[in-house]
């Protein structure tokens, strides 16, 4: 291909560059926080003296901005860059002379450029802009097409200024400025012959083709610093060269409706109940918002930031910028000493617990689980769900203007106040819940795994009893419960490694957005009306791997037993228990000790090849076990780490007494009975005499 070696002059470079001394300053002798739980500012206070003036000062993007690039001469080969394109020099690979302000801020946070995605699935344009497929190589991303032929014309250059062509020189780079979050890249082709109709534009493995008029464009995602491009044509003329994006600062803030904390399950029964010993795993980790429903991408993950450490971020980068964006620059470092003020004289709250992990997500903690009680009225109706009121996020998103990189952060601030309904009364819509609009109400409903609103959308696979198998994982052997009385147990589950990479999603509404958040991070989001957000959610971090948590719950049936599975929820921290189908008395009897008085409050293992199930003795020291799942066989009845093996034939076996002795720990056969020498209780216990035995 012909390739123009025409090169642009250095005496034509313009453009901005850092001014750092202020935010050096601002940086020395700043440690990074570190806390136990971030404060919470006043919610009213929020609204009027943070998001107001950032709504005054800090216009919103567009969803898409179209950057008209330059226009290629087909006749001459000829590339001129658009009026507004300026040179300006690259920094070397390691130069310490050249300032590095954003970076440096950034740096002290531990917060770093995101990984985008360049090849987004685009669709759902905004009116006036239609999609064809890409007819190029890597076919499968969608192209906008029908630029308006007025925005496509190069407009007259200032005064003085001369217009740019060709490639730029060595050690330089072509610079655009851009206001928009995706940026439609627009070129003109001009003088094809008509015999040569057909011209492309590739920017990595995309190809679009020019199907009307003279222009031909490509969508390229928001946080897109630099693209290397390709415009040419079927007489084998081209041109390629690159160009860089110059962004303002964008500062904003957005509310939600809701935000689920965390979900208390009722247990079956409806005078069951459960309470933790500790909440410090109560609680879910928010690790990326987005807006999915017109990108099948995955977002990038959206770092976090203290509240502290986000108001003296915004002071810091508005030194930073205030050089070239004067205004822009001064906002922001009035609302950093706004949310200074406000941090410096708020507390944190009794109910809930907020910090930012190391990696940079948001742990939210619930801190009244201990004291929390669901609503005695089934699974999915008297589950207790503790869930945020408007919580108002801020954000801040910041191009590093010299090296490229464009940084982003997000801040809880607030929110208007907490809430802990019962199931039953949010489907209801009882005062106060009625306030919230049903989509809401839906929302928290349908991320409960106990609820006909989470079973409508996640139908139960017919070999699999667990309703949510991507978060709840089995915790222990499944509880058997009498119909009398009140069964007390403990349930216990290790962590793994694999739930610490446990995801879930959750769409909610946004009722304000200030800035154009989803706009700069999710695809083609409009800047009014209601918005669906999507947060990704992991495992709560607080629990390491390894580490067992537990929690006491109470089986009552209230006249009726049952069986229930217990399972441990991985993204909340919390228990929850499925009903399994009993079926008629299998097994009963009594722990009684040597001289025959029962033995209560005994945990009672009944032992399968597939399984099992567990009980605890009443008061009588009577045990029962109503399992479906037992097979004719060798099992085994446990109490105190003591083995009493069994032969089941298939009939129901009542009446079993098992003499419970103090003295010795090992396994416990029925009379006369020896061990099988193949089985692993042999060995030390051969010539033991059994210290207990089974009537």
């Amino acid at each position: 291909m012909n390739r123009p070696t025409r090169q642009l002059s250095p005496g034509h470079i313009q453009g901005w560059a850092f001014l750092p001394s202020m935010a050096l300053l601002y940086l020395i002798g700043q440690p990074l926080t570190v806390m136990a739980g971030d404060r919470v500012l006043p919610f009213a206070e929020i609204m009027t003296k943070i998001c107001a003036p950032i709504q005054n000062n800090f216009a919103p993007p567009p969803p898409i901005g179209q950057v008209v690039v330059g226009t290629f001469d087909a006749g001459t080969g000829v590339f001129t860059w658009h009026p507004s394109a300026f040179l300006r020099a690259l920094p070397k690979p390691v130069d310490l002379s050249q300032p590095r302000a954003i970076k440096l801020i950034f740096d002290q946070y531990n917060i770093r450029p995101p990984v985008v995605n360049l090849n987004p699935v685009i669709i759902g344009l905004p009116p006036g802009i239609t999609a064809v497929p890409n007819l190029g190589p890597g076919a499968g991303g969608i192209m906008p097409r029908g630029v308006p032929e007025i925005e496509s014309r190069a407009v007259s250059p200032a005064p003085g200024k001369r217009i740019l062509t060709g490639l730029p020189p060595e050690g330089y780079a072509v610079f655009l400025p851009v206001k928009g979050a995706q940026l439609d890249l627009v070129f003109r082709v001009v003088n094809l012959p008509p015999s040569q109709r057909r011209a492309s534009l590739t920017i990595g493995d995309r190809t679009a083709w020019l199907q009307q008029g003279d222009t031909v464009d490509m969508v390229v995602p928001s946080t897109t610093v630099a693209v290397g491009f390709t415009v040419a044509t079927q007489g084998k003329r081209s041109f390629s060269s690159a160009v860089r994006f110059e962004r303002p600062p964008y500062l904003g803030c957005f509310t939600l409706d809701a935000f689920p904390m965390t979900y208390l399950y009722q247990p079956p029964g409806n005078l069951s109940s459960q309470s933790y010993t500790t909440t410090q795993q109560v609680g879910t980790v928010v690790r990326t918002f987005s807006e999915t429903s017109t990108s099948t991408t995955r977002p990038v993950n959206t770092p976090f930031s203290m509240v502290g450490d986000f108001a003296a971020i915004l002071t810091a980068v508005g030194g930073a910028v205030a050089t070239a964006y004067p205004a822009v620059g001064g906002a922001m470092q009035g609302v950093g000493g706004a949310i200074g003020a406000l941090w410096g004289s708020s507390t944190t709250t009794s109910s809930e617990s907020h910090t930012v992990l190391t990696d940079k997500t948001l742990l939210i903690q619930d801190t009244q689980a201990q004291t929390m009680t669901t609503c005695g009225i089934g699974p999915g109706r008297g589950d207790r769900i503790h869930f945020l009121k408007n919580p108002v996020f801020a954000w801040l998103v910041v191009q590093d203007n010299v090296w490229g990189p464009v940084y982003f952060t997000v801040s809880l601030l607030g929110y208007e106040r907490d809430s802990f309904p019962c199931a039953e009364d949010l489907r209801n819509g009882v005062s106060p819940y009625n306030t919230y609009s049903p989509q809401t109400r839906m929302m928290l409903l349908a991320h409960d795994p106990s609820t006909p609103e989470y079973r409508q959308l996640h139908p139960a696979s017919p070999t699999n009893p667990n309703p949510a198998p991507e978060r709840w994982l089995l915790a222990g052997l499944p509880i058997e419960y009498g119909s009398e009385g009140q069964l007390l147990m403990t349930v216990s589950h290790v962590v793994q490694d694999t739930e610490t990479r446990m995801e879930s999603t959750v769409v909610n509404q946004t009722t304000t957005e200030i800035g154009g958040f989803l706009s700069l991070f999710a695809t083609n989001v409009p800047q009014s009306g209601s918005k669906s957000l999507t947060t990704v959610h992991g495992s709560s971090a607080a629990t390491m791997i390894g580490t067992t948590t537990s929690v006491n719950v109470t089986l009552a049936g209230g006249g009726t037993g049952g069986v229930v599975q217990p399972y441990y929820d991985a993204l909340y921290g919390t228990y929850a228990y499925e009903p399994i189908p009993a079926g008629p008395v299998m097994m009963s009897g009594t722990v009684v000790d040597p001289a025959g008085r029962p033995l209560g409050g005994k945990e009672v293992l009944l032992l399968t090849p597939s399984g099992g199930s567990r009980t605890r003795t009443n008061a009588q020291g009577m045990y029962v076990f109503r399992s479906r799942s037992l097979q004719k066989g060798a099992l085994a009845l446990e109490i105190e780490g003591r083995r009493f093996p069994i032969t089941f034939e298939g009939k129901s076996l009542v009446n079993r007494s098992l003499i419970l002795s103090p003295a010795s720990p090992g396994v416990v056969r029925p009379r006369g009975v020896e061990p099988d020498p193949g089985t692993p209780e042999e060995g030390a216990r051969k010539a033991q005499k059994p210290p207990s035995d089974v009537k």
